[in-house]
C-alpha cells in the first residue's frame, strides 16, 4: 500500500457527547441516521476515489478498527495509528507522516460532511502548503474564523470567544483541508501538543507559507455537542446536506438590507446608527435550518456619495454578521453596489458615480449570486421593501414579497409583488410553507 491520500483524525474522546452516547461509544462511532458517522465519511472518501485511507484512532480504538476492519467490505484500504498519547490535530498527522501521500486530505472524525471531496482535492496549488474549506456557520462567535485577503490568501485566525473581537466577517474554518507534506514536517514539534488551526496555521502565516481558503456553501458540521450532534441528524433526515450540494443548483431567499435586516435610517454611515429589526435573526436562522441560501443584495450608494468608505461598509457588515451568529443565524454572502449615477455631492468618489447594471433595480448583483453559488432562480425568493427590490428579482425570475409599512398602491404591490407581509419573519414563514 503506497502513501495514504487521506487522513481521519479519529482519536477524540468526545467528552461532551458522553451523555447522549454513553461511555462505551467512541464519537466517530456516533450513528448518523443510523450510520456511525465515520462509515459515512468513508463511503465519501470511497464516491470521490479515494481509497487508501489511514485513520489516526486513541480513545477506544478497538471499537473503531472492529467494524471498519481493513476496509475491504467497503473496497477501500485502510491503515491504522494508534496514540499512545494525545499529540494534537497536527502533532498526530505528524507521527504518520510516512504513512502518507505528498499531499493529502485531512477529514475530522466529528464532522459530517456532504461534500464533493475530488473537486475540493484537485482544487489545491502547488504554491499552498495548506487548502482550507470555509464557510459561514451558526456559532462563529465560538468558532476559528478566518480573515482573508482579496486573493482568499488566510492572514489570520481568531476565536472571537478568545480574542474578543466584537465585528468579523463569519468565515468559519470548517476543519477539511489538503496539506503538504512539509507543512507538517517542517512546522510541527516532534514533541509536545500542536493544533492545525489555532497553532499550526499561525506558524504558517507568519513564516510566509500560502493557506488558501476554499469557500463553499456545501453541508459540513461538527457534531461535537449533544445539541450539534442533534442537529446534524435532524438535518440530515430531513436531507438538507443534499439541498447544498454542488451536484443541484440551490434554492435561495435573496434579502435588502435597509428596513428588511435592519432599521432604515436613512443613507446609513455610522456603525452605531446599525440595529438589527425585531425577529430577523429568527426568520434567516428558520431559513438557513431549511436548507436555503441567505444572500444579502443591498444598494449602497453612501460610498459613491462619499459619505462611506468600502472599509466602513466592511466594518458595518461585520457587525451584522457578528450580531446575527450571535443569535444563531448566518448570511451565505454579501453584495452591494457601491454606485449612484447623480452628481453633485461634496465628497462624491467620481470614478462610481456612473449608471450601472448592479443598482437594483437592475439585476446585476441577483444574476452575479446566481452564477457564483449555483443558483435556481425559479425555486428562489427576493425579500425586500421597495419596488426596486422587487423588481429586480423578477428580473431573474425569482418570486418576490414586499415587507414593510410603506404606504403602496394595492394594485401596484398585486400587479409586481407575489406577497405583501409587515415584516421579515412571516414572510419566511409563508416560504417555509410554500
Amino acid at each position: 500500500m503506497s502513501g495514504c491520500e487521506v487522513v481521519i483524525l479519529a482519536g477524540g474522546f468526545g467528552s461532551r457527547l458522553k451523555s447522549v452516547l454513553g461511555e462505551s461509544v467512541p464519537k466517530p462511532m456516533a450513528p448518523i441516521n443510523n450510520i456511525p458517522l465515520i462509515e459515512h465519511q468513508l463511503l465519501e472518501c470511497k464516491k470521490y476515489g479515494f481509497t487508501k485511507i489511514l485513520i489516526l484512532l486513541h480513545h477506544l480504538p478497538d471499537l473503531i478498527i472492529e467494524h471498519i476492519g481493513n476496509g475491504a467490505k467497503f473496497n477501500l484500504e485502510i491503515k491504522y495509528a494508534i496514540e499512545d498519547s494525545p499529540r494534537g490535530t497536527a502533532g498526530a498527522i505528524f507521527d504518520s507522516l510516512d504513512s502518507l501521500a505528498s499531499f493529502f486530505l485531512v477529514i475530522y472524525g466529528d464532522t459530517y460532511l456532504d461534500v464533493n471531496l475530488r473537486k475540493f482535492f484537485d482544487s489545491k496549488s502547488s504554491t499552498d502548503s495548506v487548502l482550507t474549506f470555509c464557510h459561514p456557520n451558526s456559532h462563529p462567535f465560538d468558532s476559528d474564523l478566518l480573515v482573508l485577503d482579496s486573493n482568499d490568501k488566510v492572514k489570520k485566525v481568531f476565536r472571537p470567544s478568545i480574542s474578543g473581537e466584537q465585528y468579523y466577517k463569519n468565515i468559519v474554518n470548517a476543519a477539511l483541508y489538503v496539506m503538504e507534506k512539509q507543512a507538517i514536517s517542517s512546522y510541527v514539534p516532534v514533541l509536545g501538543q500542536m493544533d492545525i488551526s489555532s497553532e499550526l496555521f499561525p506558524s504558517l502565516i507568519s513564516s510566509g507559507e500560502s493557506i488558501q481558503a476554499y469557500i463553499s456553501s456545501e453541508y459540513i458540521k461538527d457534531m461535537g455537542t449533544p445539541e450539534r450532534y442533534k442537529t446534524v441528524n435532524m438535518e440530515v433526515q430531513n436531507g438538507i446536506p443534499s439541498l447544498l450540494s454542488d451536484k443541484a443548483k440551490r434554492r435561495c431567499v435573496f434579502l435588502d438590507r435597509d428596513g428588511v435586516i435592519n432599521e432604515e435610517v436613512g443613507h446609513l454611515s455610522n456603525i452605531n446608527d446599525f440595529k438589527l429589526l425585531e425577529n430577523v435573526s429568527k426568520a434567516i436562522r428558520s431559513l438557513n435550518s431549511a436548507g436555503f441560501l441567505v444572500i444579502c443584495i443591498t444598494n449602497q450608494p453612501v460610498v459613491a456619495r462619499g459619505e462611506l468608505t468600502e472599509d466602513g461598509l466592511s466594518l458595518i457588515h461585520m457587525k451584522m454578521e457578528a450580531e446575527l451568529g450571535k443569535e444563531g443565524a448566518y448570511l451565505d454572502h454579501i453584495y452591494h453596489c457601491p454606485h449612484h449615477p447623480d452628481g453633485g455631492f461634496s465628497g462624491e468618489i467620481t470614478s462610481l458615480k456612473i449608471e450601472c447594471e448592479c443598482r437594483k433595480p437592475n439585476s446585476g448583483m441577483l444574476v452575479q449570486a446566481i452564477q457564483d453559488f449555483r443558483i435556481d432562480p425559479l425555486k428562489s425568493w427576493m425579500i425586500g421593501d421597495h419596488m426596486r427590490d422587487i423588481s429586480a428579482g423578477k428580473a431573474v425570475g425569482a418570486r418576490t414579497i414586499l415587507v414593510g409599512s410603506a404606504s403602496y398602491d394595492v394594485n401596484e404591490v398585486n400587479l409586481l409583488a407575489d406577497d405583501h407581509f409587515d415584516s421579515i419573519l412571516p414572510a419566511c414563514e409563508w416560504i417555509l410553507k410554500s
